[in-house]
């Protein structure tokens, strides 16, 4: 049995699978025909054929583009998963939330291209509904973290 590790991460705009699957490609540096990306009601690509497997759905709200990125290639999976966001908010040239880790599911890191991670908080009402939205920064003071 394949066993996948993976992230979610939100961007703010909706990208083509052609970019998502370009950008994934650089990032992690692997082959292009290396990477499947399949929308959520799509058929999964044969997974024999690919080290990453990314599924897309749109939501609502200010980052309405769920991208989940599973792997199964080791070196892959160690990875950083910030650091991974990081690289791909500059080659796709988006802003993106990524969860942040521990058990509060309205805290995330805000990603954008050209500045270092920001922990946010999320809108829970929105949240609730599959919407994202960033209702306030948080320092590390605030967060004790």
């Amino acid at each position: 049995m394949i066993q996948f590790s993976g992230f979610d991460i939100l961007l703010e705009r909706i990208v083509s699978s052609g970019t998502l699957a370009r950008a994934i490609s650089e990032v992690f540096s692997l082959s292009i025909d290396r990477i499947g990306v399949i929308g959520i009601d799509d058929l999964p690509p044969d997974s024999s054929k690919s080290d990453i497997a990314c599924v897309c759905s749109i939501l609502s709200g200010d980052f309405p583009f769920l991208v989940s990125i599973s792997t199964v290639t080791r070196d892959v999976a160690a990875m950083a998963e910030i650091e991974l966001a990081q690289r791909l908010a500059v080659v796709l040239d988006v802003s993106l939330l990524l969860e942040f880790p521990g058990n509060d599911p309205y805290l995330m890191w805000y990603v954008t291209p050209t500045k270092p991670p920001e922990k946010v908080g999320i809108d829970p009402d929105l949240h609730e509904r599959d919407a994202y939205r960033i209702q306030h920064s948080i320092s590390d003071e605030e967060n004790d973290i």
